[in-house]
């Protein structure tokens, strides 16, 4: 499985890999590349699609915990994830033998983070073009909270 996190945050995207640890946790990974919201579809789909190719399996769990945000808080400017995440918002992306696409609802510090609106996913078939995967990421933003 693949999975890219998407937020938005003041009309900006955030995308960063997701990536499974030896101990089976999943975690931010990588860099943290960024786009418009109103970019085209087929960029921000570009973007997402690129995001998922660097998503891994088996990397080294973390010693520490204190640096995995900072490509995120670098690119946005700010200095921690409690600031991030107030006006933050989230859509999962999963590919496996299909791209899944799932808006969340923020719940605040004391509300668990992102919650996946399981209600609301979209399927799209593996092979689906970066126009289509755009589509649907800002479909679900428009349910996301």
């Amino acid at each position: 499985m693949k999975i890219a996190n998407v937020y938005e945050r003041k009309g900006v995207l955030f995308i960063r890999a997701s990536s499974q640890t030896t101990t089976g946790v999943w975690i931010d990974d990588g860099p943290c590349f960024s786009s418009q919201l109103s970019a085209s579809s087929e960029e921000v789909g570009r973007v997402v699609l690129t995001t998922l190719a660097s998503s891994q399996t088996g990397i080294p769990h973390p010693k520490s915990w204190t640096h995995l945000n900072e490509p995120l808080l670098k690119a946005s400017g700010v200095k921690t994830w409690s600031t991030f995440g107030k006006s933050a918002r989230c859509v999962d992306v999963k590919q496996a033998e299909f791209i899944a696409v799932t808006p969340t609802k923020n719940g605040g510090k004391d509300g668990g983070g992102f919650v996946s609106v399981t209600s609301h996913v979209e399927t799209l078939p593996s092979n689906s073009t970066a126009e289509d995967v755009g589509d649907a990421v800002k479909r679900a933003f428009a349910i996301a909270e």
